[in-house]
């Protein structure tokens, strides 16, 4: 008899319009994509240089079985990533993981620790495995299953966090320890286990990246800053009016507009482009409707005239003239 206990969370779903958006759902399958993982793993390893190719990552299953005892009921840890795939990067094998975070998780490095851990158990209970059945083993190296020649293969695991504050949680393991007591002779004796830590928001080398990812990155950093988005949009509308279908689920889920953006089918043309530029002013409009429930009165049909000017790339004076209302009227529009 088996007994599995998932180390796996779940997340609840997100209720809107009917529909449920489930942000690791959505998260995984996003990042299925091997060109997105090697921009973010070239962005982040490599300063942005192409050294690993979309065809050097073969995804794996991302489910590990941890057996914690050998007798003939066995308990066992079933583990389970948002993303598991391997790399090829020259002549070396690397194992990568991704940890995708919608909120802080305060006990984030053990959890990456017992991901890693299981990991590394597998690959050694594997060799342990096919060296019993080649009764290849004498002495220690029996007792050890594993030779002395044997080698693992290493795991890099990235955690990518989409939150909307700033992460105050721990980065390393001995952040989470209670050291103040503890003489610094011994402390740094202790092993700590630091996090590979992605914050989204706050990520400083966009230039570096060169898919979808950086427009994706650049909208989160400034979906609540609401004028500096739709200029951003503006200064890329020939990429956010033809937007993977995938990514604009990504900044629909990951938003902090989330419940004012319509599901991508409201957007989608016949190559399953989404215009996230129609999205934004229909975002807008919603705004507009709840200030006016509020006691702000603004013409909608003028305002969506505004801003439909502002998205082509109109100046405030161009608007003006077009609409026939002064200059200041469109700065307070827009404002």
């Amino acid at each position: 008899m088996i007994l599995a206990e998932r180390f796996e969370e779940t997340q609840a779903p997100l209720q809107r319009g009917g529909h449920l958006g489930i942000p690791d759902i959505v998260s995984r399958e996003y990042f299925r994509d091997p060109g997105r993982l090697a921009d973010l793993l070239n962005a982040e390893l490599f300063q942005g240089e192409c050294r690993i190719r979309q065809e050097d990552i073969q995804q794996r299953d991302p489910t590990e079985i941890r057996n914690l005892t050998e007798d003939t009921a066995i308990c066992a840890s079933l583990v389970t990533r948002d993303y598991s795939g391997e790399i090829q990067i020259g002549l070396q094998v690397v194992l990568l993981a991704l940890e995708v975070q919608k909120d802080v998780h305060y006990a984030m490095p053990l959890r990456v620790l017992n991901y890693d851990s299981a990991g590394y158990e597998s690959q050694w209970r594997r060799a342990r495995i096919t060296h019993k059945r080649s009764k290849a083993l004498k002495g220690t190296e029996y007792l050890s299953g594993f030779r002395k020649s044997d080698r693992l293969t290493p795991i890099l695991t990235l955690v990518v966090y989409f939150g909307q504050e700033p992460w105050d949680g721990p980065r390393t393991l001995k952040e989470m320890l209670d050291l103040r007591r503890c003489p610094s002779e011994v402390a740094r004796q202790i092993a700590d286990y630091p996090l590979h830590l992605i914050e989204v928001r706050e990520y400083p080398r966009l230039e570096r990246l060169h898919s979808d990812l950086r427009y994706v990155f650049g909208f989160l950093q400034r979906d609540q800053k609401k004028e500096e988005l739709y200029q951003y949009v503006t200064e890329n509308r020939d990429i956010f009016s033809h937007l993977d279908g995938v990514a604009y689920q990504m900044i629909q889920v990951m938003s902090h507009s989330s419940e004012l953006l319509k599901e991508r089918e409201a957007y989608e043309n016949e190559e399953g482009e989404i215009d996230m530029c129609q999205a934004l002013l229909d975002m807008r409009e919603e705004y507009i409707s709840i200030g006016k429930e509020e006691g702000i009165s603004i013409g909608r049909q003028l305002t969506k005239q505004v801003f439909q000017l502002f998205m082509a790339g109109k100046s405030e004076k161009e608007i003006a003239e077009t609409c026939g209302i002064s200059v200041e009227e469109v700065k307070d529009i827009l404002s």
